[in-house]
């Protein structure tokens, strides 16, 4: 499966039900609060802050990405801490919500598999509930070398990835259903009401993921077990700091 594939899996479900296709609540399909969905991510936010405090990363707060923004569930409270914010998508439509929730960053559409940044640009890259929504187990080690190319010497990567994903899961049966349906006609929003979806499952091996840590300048500090639980997974989120 393409990008382009991916991008217009994820434009319908932008016009479908943007929010909570960024946070897959089952109860809350149409019914997600602007206040209540936006707490979420200050929440979220609030307790990486805390983590890196911890670690002591990133060294400034100067230039942030939220990678797999959404409508910027994320990007805004980040866009509270750093000097500079950035969300990357690759839904268009996401991106013209976001624009209007988050003012004060700024945003760029995703339609490479490199990440159009300089190498060493951000202190902060994070992304949740996202690598594993790509198609290909590839994709997802591409790009995590692009978040630790884009770090900069005193700054971090967090990224959680599904480590391990069950075999039902693996086969994806209600997004494949969704694929045959969609291609004989029939509207998304009366197929996600059927509760399909197009999204996939994605995970990459721990093991995998150590070999591109240790294939850059960067090291692992911190690794959140089980964290983001996603149903059928074993889900990890790595902490990577730049620069040594």
């Amino acid at each position: 499966m393409s990008l382009e594939s991916l991008r217009r899996d994820w434009e319908e479900l932008a016009t479908i039900d943007a929010k909570w296709s960024v946070l897959t609540n089952p109860e809350k399909r149409n019914f997600w609060e602007d206040s209540e969905f936006f707490a979420t991510g200050e929440h979220e936010v609030g307790q990486l802050i805390l983590t890196l405090q911890g670690l002591g990363y990133p060294k400034l707060f100067k230039n942030a990405l939220d990678f797999g923004c959404g409508v910027g569930r994320l990007t805004l409270p980040l866009s509270h801490r750093f000097e500079n914010t950035w969300g990357i998508d690759i839904s268009a439509p996401m991106l013209e919500q976001a624009k209007v929730n988050v003012p004060r960053a700024r945003f760029l559409l995703n339609d490479k598999n490199r990440i159009a940044f300089a190498d060493g640009t951000f202190d902060l890259v994070y992304t949740a509930l996202v690598l594993q929504h790509l198609p290909h187990p590839r994709l997802v080690s591409g790009y995590i070398a692009e978040f630790l190319r884009i770090i900069g010497t005193r700054g971090i990567a967090v990224f959680h990835v599904p480590t391990h994903v069950e075999l039902i899961h693996r086969i994806q049966p209600r997004r494949r259903l969704y694929t045959l349906l969609r291609a004989c006609g029939i509207e998304p929003t009366r197929l996600v009401s059927l509760s399909l979806t197009p999204m996939h499952v994605t995970g990459l091996p721990e093991k995998r993921i150590l070999e591109i840590v240790r294939g850059s300048s960067c090291r692992i500090i911190h690794v959140d077990n089980e964290s983001h639980p996603v149903r059928g997974t074993i889900s990890k989120t790595f902490y990577v700091v730049g620069g040594c």
